[in-house]
């Protein structure tokens, strides 16, 4: 008789238990939210709509204005890129033509030396030249006296 007192308990309890929610959606316990409320005349509220309209198209525009910005950055870089870019074939092109300058430098020095040196050459076959001139007009001179 216990097990079935226990059993019969356990039953009871159970439907006991499974009615418990039941009863608890059927009541009428909605709650409504009792919050500050704010109270305004229709003017009010046409000026705050309407200050509200205008702060979203301003943000709307200036959002514009800063993709179009962004896109003249961008822009702007690419063309600083390619400005840098040339600025440094340039440097490359001045490097070189330096390198040329000098090398043709050193060629005008070699070259001036060497005219020098031939221009004293060419003088002192000259005064060779008339010095022997001299001598042989001198002993033919000589020749013909004697």
């Amino acid at each position: 008789m216990p097990k079935i007192r226990k059993s019969l308990l356990s039953w009871v309890c159970c439907l006991f238990f499974s009615l418990v929610p039941a009863a608890g959606f059927c009541s009428g316990t909605t709650t409504t939210w009792n919050g500050p409320t704010v109270t305004m005349s229709v003017q009010q509220y046409e000026t705050l709509k309407n200050s509200i309209e205008t702060l979203k198209r301003n943000s709307i525009e200036r959002e514009q204005l800063i993709n179009q910005q962004n896109q003249q950055i961008k822009t702007l870089n690419e063309q600083l890129t390619i400005s840098q870019t040339q600025l440094q074939n340039s440097r490359t092109s001045i490097d070189q033509t330096q390198t040329r300058l000098t090398q043709q430098s050193e060629s005008l020095t070699t070259l001036s030396e060497q005219i020098n040196k031939e221009a004293h050459k060419t003088a002192t076959a000259k005064r060779q030249r008339d010095t022997l001139a001299v001598v042989a007009g001198a002993l033919a001179v000589s020749c013909l006296i004697k």
